[in-house]
């Protein structure tokens, strides 16, 4: 069976410090979360690939639209919630590895290369 890999080029994520909102204590994804999770989906639903259903290697290069200072990691759990939205990976607890790196800007909106590989 041949191995599933998923190539996406996304827009950049939302930041954690905007995806959440709280009412309360309950957390809710705020209306650029969900803007977010609903473009992700129909990007990879446009793209035609099948999902990833095990675990996953995940690399991604960040092409920030400007030179704002950016946490890494800080867009790492907008990104992986919206792919289990896609249904491009069944749950994020599923990704066993990650490979991550700040590329240069990319004007005007920059972006995000995404590779997605089953691991068996």
């Amino acid at each position: 069976m041949e191995e599933a890999l998923i190539s996406l080029e996304l827009p950049v994520p939302v930041s954690e410090n905007r995806y959440r909102r709280f009412i309360g204590k309950a957390p809710l994804i705020s209306r650029a979360g969900r803007r977010y999770r609903e473009t992700v989906r129909n990007l990879f639903l446009a793209s035609g690939q099948r999902p990833v259903t095990g675990s996953a290697a995940v690399t991604m290069e960040f092409y920030p639209p400007d030179r704002l200072r950016r946490d890494l990691d800080n867009l790492f759990k907008s990104l992986f919630d919206a792919l289990v939205y896609a249904g491009a990976i069944r749950d994020d607890s599923l990704i066993v590895e990650i490979h991550a790196r700040k590329r240069e800007v990319m004007k005007p909106a920059g972006m995000v290369h995404l590779l997605i590989r089953e691991v068996r």
